[in-house]
């Protein structure tokens, strides 16, 4: 098995801080994220609902939770502390059809 070097390290940390950094919620199911959070609606529950009205796979909904803004000031401090969310296993088969 071949071991990572400092710089393969730094490249895959680099690429990692891109993706958080630029991923965009669709509107639609960003909205609904919100709607729920304000009402109070446990994280957990949020990606279940998501899942369930957008027809989504839990990878997709569970990055697009993190990524909204009901999580941006968690998402703001893990930054800062080098805790980025990875989502490997999502590819564009997990983008619900109403948002591709």
């Amino acid at each position: 098995m071949a071991k990572f070097t400092k710089k393969d390290y730094q490249d895959a940390m680099n690429q990692i801080q891109k993706e958080w950094r630029n991923f965009d919620v669709p509107k639609l199911i960003h909205d609904r994220i919100i709607e729920l959070a304000w009402e109070g609606t446990k994280p957990e529950v949020v990606v279940k609902i998501i899942m369930e009205e957008f027809e989504a796979k839990e990878c997709y909904a569970n990055k697009c939770y993190h990524f909204s803004d009901a999580f941006k000031f968690e998402r703001e401090r893990y930054a800062r502390i080098g805790m980025y969310f990875i989502c490997d296993v999502c590819t564009e088969s997990c983008i619900p059809r109403s948002c591709r």
